[in-house]
């Protein structure tokens, strides 16, 4: 679930944004709060750390660019940022608008913010999946510089959200990998992954190997990306 915060002056404005996000995306945003002035909005930023803010750029006190300009200047972590106005002839007039991940103008476009609210959670959960698998890979000896490595994250993953992948790697996995890679030929994502296991099995210390594969020597990858989605699934 991610954590958002809307910043805009205009009270009614903010509750109706506020209602629009709950009922469309309830499941997968929280929102933390909502600031009326540019001040407030800075120190809830600092304070909240949300991962998300809906950010007006005319406000009192402090304006939206000089939100940003103030985080930035301190070195602060930004959040992803959502402009939210209804002059774009300011956009550019401004160095912070670079900073921004997006601009939705007023008359407010519900859909707009949805659309990308929706594409945002979809970004998330593959970031949080990868870093789950990445933690669990990182208990061996991987080359995580090799194409090899990256080819078996992404198999991992496609496998873990789909299991129909499973059952069939040299017609369904590996052509949707090599099609993600924009690689014409599906072996050469076999033989990467191949290689990468097995000099994994070469180099990772024997006790390592024997708590999490008891009874083999060596795996191929479709057992050995069964196993870490197995792993997945416990935790």
């Amino acid at each position: 679930m991610i954590s958002m915060l809307i910043a805009d002056d205009n009270k009614d404005f903010s509750i109706c944004m506020l209602n629009s996000i709950v009922e469309k995306n309830s499941d997968n945003i929280k929102i933390q709060g909502i600031a009326t002035n540019g001040l407030e909005a800075y120190q809830k930023i600092k304070t909240l750390q949300p991962d998300v803010v809906l950010l007006d750029v005319e406000m009192p006190i402090m304006n939206g660019f000089q939100v940003i300009h103030k985080l930035y200047e301190e070195n602060c972590s930004l959040p992803r940022i959502l402009l939210v106005t209804a002059f774009p002839v300011l956009i550019n007039s401004f160095d912070e608008a670079q900073l921004v991940d997006g601009i939705i103008f007023k008359p407010f476009d519900f859909s707009a913010l949805n659309r990308y609210l929706v594409q945002f959670c979809n970004e998330t959960k593959i970031d949080s999946l990868k870093e789950r698998i990445t933690n669990i890979l990182d208990n061996f000896e991987f080359n995580i510089n090799s194409l090899g490595y990256s080819y078996l994250i992404e198999c991992i993953q496609l496998c873990f959200e789909d299991l129909n992948y499973i059952k069939d790697f040299e017609n369904l996995l590996y052509p949707q990998v090599a099609n993600i890679y924009h690689i014409t030929n599906s072996s050469k994502i076999k033989w990467a992954i191949e290689k990468s296991i097995n000099s994994m099995f070469r180099y990772t210390k024997t006790e390592t190997l024997k708590s999490f594969f008891p009874n083999a020597k060596k795996l191929s990858p479709k057992s050995f990306i069964k196993k870490i989605i197995d792993l997945l699934s416990k935790n």
